[in-house]
């Protein structure tokens, strides 16, 4: 049975409530928190028997001393969908290989979110649990993309070809640089881990392995960073 955890800052907390799916058990605002709900007419989307006046003391506690802006809630983790089942109408997926980090994987979700991608694939052995810092950094992005976990990369990678997606591995020593408009329109953008990068066994499944063009006397980047720059290239 999933846990609850504490969602806190104010666009994270927002999200959380005007998201139909998620399930939330207590929201905790300070005064000034609480008249910005009043002025977003949060009747629409929380019930106020949730609601709860907290002191700026008493929300550092519950977040431990996380940057709530006076609003912080205790919430369900999503229910993840199944991959097959968003095969049919997506056309544009990130598969992150044991990136870890929730601060590095909060900020793809949202970046992720903020480009419409339709979701993010993670093996669930090797990838961070849903909780405060991830979502925090996410900025409400985990409530408007979704979060595919799956027990083998490679056998997702398969299926994901079988459904006609090109798999396009992400590495500083590609050979050549991404170009997007030269591929399918069904893609899944693969990138590792910081330092290690894709594990050989996932860059073997890919179709093409390519590089950003970034100066050769420096060619890493943060995987976030990689990220955004893949996806937004996707928009163009």
């Amino acid at each position: 049975m999933s846990k609850p955890y504490t969602l806190y800052g104010w666009h994270t907390v927002l999200a959380a409530l005007k998201n139909p799916n998620r399930t939330v058990n207590q929201v905790w605002v300070n005064e000034t928190a609480r008249d910005r709900l009043q002025e977003e007419d949060a009747h629409h989307f929380i019930d106020p028997r949730y609601v709860r006046l907290a002191s700026t003391q008493d929300l550092n506690r519950k977040t431990l001393d996380g940057v709530h802006q006076g609003i912080a809630a205790e919430v369900l983790p999503l229910e993840q969908p199944d991959l097959e089942d968003l095969l049919p109408e997506a056309s544009l997926f990130l598969m992150l290989d044991q990136v870890t980090d929730p601060h590095n994987f909060g900020a793809i979700v949202r970046t992720a979110a903020a480009f419409s991608a339709d979701a993010i694939i993670v093996q669930s052995r090797h990838s961070p649990s849903e909780g405060g810092v991830l979502a925090k950094t996410a900025s409400g992005g985990l409530d408007h993309i979704p979060i595919v976990s799956v027990v083998n990369l490679s056998r997702a990678l398969q299926d994901l070809k079988n459904a006609e997606f090109w798999t396009i591995a992400f590495d500083s020593a590609g050979k050549d640089p991404f170009d997007p408009s030269r591929l399918g329109a069904k893609k899944v953008l693969m990138m590792g881990a910081e330092g290690k990068g894709l594990r050989p066994n996932i860059i073997n499944h890919a179709d093409i392995l390519v590089r950003l063009p970034t100066n050769p006397d420096f060619p890493s980047l943060n995987v976030s960073n990689a990220a955004a720059i893949a996806l937004y290239a996707c928009q163009a």
